[in-house]
């Protein structure tokens, strides 16, 4: 491993690369490759946790109705399945799959939380950066809440772009236009019918497929 670039990840901050490595070893890290649209299982025999160190990772619910929505796109250095570990839950409607070819770094649970017997103070700041990242999760599932509780197409579309743009009105958008449907809990092609209808009432300029710039209006 690249313990230099591990590093640099939220979840080991604060953590020397010497720590970093007794602590991998002390939690029984190892890696795993997943193919795009490979279903991650994270509690078949163990209780896993979940490091994306390449490629991208899908955090999905099966609704009722049969349909699969987005709930977020995790990237490198982006943590998962902390949440029901933590909880000892199990919700078979939430799932994750591998949005590309990627690369895991996975944990066991009941050694990331239950101190070893020498009780190192880098692991104690494991636990710490996992609390803060289980918060910064919590923050991010809120921003989406509020998109979802739009009206309309359009109201959660410029909602979602208002979240994601910088000081210029420039929105670099993460995902693909697949993946910003799915978290849009929308239809792909509805849109882009959107998006278009959006420009030509003046509300937005789409640059690329995944850069758009905001344009003030007062009927936004």
């Amino acid at each position: 491993m690249d313990y230099n670039k591990l590093k640099e990840i939220p979840l080991f901050s604060n953590i020397t690369v010497e720590n970093l490595q007794k602590l991998l070893k002390c939690v029984n890290a190892h890696e795993k490759k997943y193919y795009a649209g490979e279903q991650i299982w994270l509690d078949h025999d163990d209780q896993l946790i979940g490091i994306v160190l390449s490629g991208k990772v899908s955090l999905q619910i099966d609704t009722y109705q049969g349909n699969i929505s987005t709930l977020a796109i995790l990237e490198y250095g982006n943590i998962f399945g902390e949440t029901f570990v933590c909880a000892g839950e199990h919700n078979r409607t939430i799932h994750f799959e591998a949005a590309a070819d990627s690369k895991i770094l996975l944990l066991d649970y009941s050694r990331v939380f239950h101190s070893c017997t020498l009780v190192c103070s880098f692991h104690h700041r494991l636990i710490e950066n996992i609390a803060i990242e289980i918060a910064k999760k919590n923050f991010m599932l809120m921003m989406r809440e509020e998109i979802l509780s739009q009206r309309t197409l359009r109201e959660k579309i410029l909602v979602y772009l208002h979240q994601l743009t910088s000081d210029n009105g420039i929105v670099k958008i993460p995902v693909n236009r697949n993946e910003m449907s799915y978290y849009l809990s929308s239809d792909r092609s509805a849109l882009s019918r959107e998006l278009s209808r959006m420009q030509k009432d003046g509300l937005i300029e789409i640059i690329d497929s995944k850069t758009i710039r905001l344009i003030k209006h007062n009927d936004c």
